[in-house]
């Protein structure tokens, strides 16, 4: 009996304890677009919490529904390069690409995209933190 009765006690503890998250990661700078949405749609079914710094294309881990932010995380928005067009007008990091941001926005929650939309017409960075994203209905951990 002493056994079974543990057996129970592990699978409801088992059942109880919130789902852990497959991926942590501290820092992540961002990168292409592209590069995330392949990530994300490999991670399907998974869960992915975001803590610490998560800059540019970090950002659009907020679509993945199995991602949660910790209060303290900070997320860095800012308007997507379109680097075909940077190297022909010669400046890099001024030149804002719309098909990219509509491909930001896209898998943004909506709550989110009223708010960042307006900061994506700048190459400037601006932020929100994990507590004003829980605050805008994205999910805590």
């Amino acid at each position: 009996m002493g056994k079974r009765f543990c057996a129970l006690l592990a699978c409801v503890f088992a059942f109880a304890a919130p789902a852990r998250a497959d991926f942590l990661r501290p820092l992540d700078r961002g990168g292409r677009i592209g590069d995330y949405v392949e990530r994300i749609v490999a991670a399907s079914g998974r869960r992915h919490a975001i803590r610490g710094d998560c800059m540019s294309a970090c950002t659009i881990w907020l679509g993945h529904k199995g991602t949660c932010v910790t209060p303290d995380a900070m997320l860095w928005f800012h308007g997507a390069n379109d680097p075909l067009r940077a190297m022909r007008d010669g400046n890099p990091w001024r030149t804002i690409s719309e098909k990219g941001n509509a491909a930001l926005l896209a898998w943004y929650p909506p709550r989110v995209r009223a708010v960042v939309r307006p900061w994506l017409r700048s190459p400037e960075y601006r932020t929100l933190s994990g507590a004003q994203l829980i605050a805008l209905g994205v999910p805590a951990c």
